[in-house]
């Protein structure tokens, strides 16, 4: 049996502490602000919980549930990045750890990638995932009418689409519970295929994750041709330097919210390229402005402790 591959929080505990982890940071500077993933008080965290299995995989999550399994907390699920093609759960383990200390319920969840599978399995596992961690609310403490879902880059197109199609691309064999969420939090998050595809870096990366370049397939997992009235509250974060999920395709997105009476805000950060958010400077003030969007959606968790 092969061996497990190493998280991305492990990965960066192997390096040197010197090493350029991203341009202009260290291993040792992402460690600082990620490496902090103790459950706070009042919560309880457990690591690679499985939400489902398909064809014989476990597919897992991380999950910080309180400790109290009375409460009934607001919920956030986070979907990582990676082009569909890679990344790891633990991209979002920091943001969990943060949120139970405010005193929600947080899980960020692996899902199968590319090339093991094509669209829309991943949309599925993510579906997968949110469905698990409403029918098993009562014993994590949380409210199953207030779960957030939450993405970044690849994980913030399969976020998005998870709370624009309920009823739609539902996963065969999961807890017979509602996939619809209450709000849902993205970064920089792929609004058009069609859009990406023209892009060089990011062509190769839909036709692996589509295995097609039919325009109704484009179309069909894009999505800016998913909106309509009734969709839950969005909030997206991204940057004025993105070459790859630009500004101007993620205006159009909220554009197309604007058109439909959806609730929206687009806050983007001057000069920030792809994946601003995950680098210290950038990761802070996107949790701030999640917090608050939280607060307005589901309403604030008292503080632990």
């Amino acid at each position: 049996m092969a061996e497990t591959p190493p998280t991305w929080i492990e990965a960066l505990r192997s390096l040197d502490p010197d090493a350029e982890a991203a341009p202009g940071f260290r291993a040792a500077d992402f460690l600082a602000l990620h490496d902090h993933l103790d459950a706070p008080p009042g919560a309880v965290r457990m690591d690679a919980v499985e939400y489902a299995r398909v064809d014989g995989q476990p597919l897992v999550l991380d999950v910080y549930a309180r400790a109290g399994a009375s409460e009934r907390r607001p919920a956030v699920l986070f979907v990582h990045g990676g082009g569909w093609a890679g990344g790891c759960r633990t991209f979002h383990s920091r943001h969990c750890a943060a949120l139970a200390e405010l005193g929600y319920v947080a899980a960020t969840a692996d899902y199968r990638l590319v090339p093991q599978v094509r669209w829309p399995e991943p949309l599925l596992d993510a579906k997968r995932a949110l469905r698990w961690l409403r029918a098993n609310a009562a014993r994590l403490g949380a409210d199953p009418d207030r779960i957030v879902i939450a993405g970044g880059s690849a994980g913030g197109h399969l976020a998005a689409m998870v709370a624009l199609t309920p009823g739609r691309f539902e996963p065969a064999g999961a807890p017979d519970v509602p996939s619809t969420v209450s709000g849902a939090v993205i970064w920089y998050p792929c609004a058009d295929m069609e859009s990406l595809l023209a892009h060089p870096d990011g062509g190769p990366m839909v036709e692996a994750f589509l295995g097609s370049r039919d325009a109704e397939t484009l179309r069909e997992a894009s999505p800016l041709w998913q909106v309509a009235a009734g969709a839950p509250p969005f909030l997206t974060m991204t940057g004025s330097a993105d070459q790859l999920t630009t500004e101007a395709d993620i205006r159009r997105l909220h554009a197309a919210f604007d058109a439909c009476g959806v609730r929206n805000r687009l806050r983007v950060f001057d000069g920030a390229d792809h994946a601003f958010d995950l680098a210290p400077g950038g990761w802070e003030p996107c949790f701030a402005e999640m917090c608050v969007f939280l607060d307005e959606v589901v309403g604030a968790a008292v503080p632990a402790g």
